[in-house]
């Protein structure tokens, strides 16, 4: 039989496991929060702990924005996660012209 007090624990433990598991953050989430914002964008994104991520985000709508202007487009579809549970982004964006120049000047 369990005391009140352990069943409060196993009760808070099973909540906080359970909010865990339906908040952990994945690449490929953050790739479609992305993509619904900007649907003609390419992106990568890598990461495997659920909190620290990289993403490389390359879209036409970034043609005439700052770098600044780029990245909130990006922050604003991630909206609330970027709060709550993405720990950390290092975001990296461009135009399909810059990415183009980036594989054109590794390849020569």
């Amino acid at each position: 039989m369990h005391s009140r007090a352990q069943l409060s624990i196993k009760s808070d433990i099973t909540q906080r496991l359970f909010y865990v598991t339906l908040h952990f953050m994945n690449a490929n989430t953050i790739k479609s929060l992305i993509k619904q914002q900007l649907p003609d964008a390419l992106i990568e994104v890598l990461g495997d702990d659920g909190v620290h991520f990289e993403a490389l985000v390359v879209s036409p709508a970034f043609v005439g924005l700052s770098l600044i202007k780029q990245h909130q487009m990006v922050y604003d579809a991630l909206g609330e996660r970027m709060r709550e549970e993405i720990h950390a982004l290092s975001l990296r964006t461009l135009t399909p012209e810059q990415a183009q120049q980036l594989r054109h000047a590794a390849a020569h």
